[in-house]
């Protein structure tokens, strides 16, 4: 009995590479928009500290260094302003990346698909066959 072979094996190792690929791509990119989320939000608390401090002091008439604080809050805000595009920029790149994800497993589906429904052909004309190769046999046991 012949063995099936998929003449497409090479195309759907491929696809499934470049699947991979993508997933691979797509984890790191999640990882690093994990990497700035965790920046801005210490950032906020730093803005939201510093706020408060300034706050305090203004409060108590201890402000000497108001100068200095606001440097050091324009700073913040600046750095905050750059991680908040930083984090845009990386989420339309992970929408692109899931895009691309979902286009190269339905690729692939549709080649393993296709190796199904030749797999399938391939049972039925293998049992066929079987089946016309004992036919013979059993009748001439039947004559006998």
């Amino acid at each position: 009995m012949k063995r099936f072979i998929f003449r497409l094996e090479t195309l759907l190792k491929v696809r499934k590479a470049r699947e991979g690929k993508i997933q691979r791509e797509l984890s790191y990119a999640q990882q690093k928009l994990g990497g700035w989320q965790e920046k801005k939000m210490t950032l906020e608390n730093q803005i939201a500290g510093l706020t408060a401090e300034i706050q305090k002091k203004r409060e108590i008439g201890e402000i000497k260094l108001q100068e200095t604080y606001n440097q050091i809050l324009d700073h913040l805000n600046t750095n905050l302003s750059q991680v908040s595009h930083t984090l845009d920029a990386q989420n339309r790149q992970i929408a692109e990346m899931e895009a691309r994800l979902t286009g190269a497993a339905r690729q692939r589906k549709f080649v393993e698909k296709v190796k199904e429904k030749q797999y399938s052909q391939w049972e039925e004309t293998t049992e066929k066959q079987m089946m016309l190769n004992e036919a013979p046999f059993s009748q001439a046991s039947y004559r006998g």
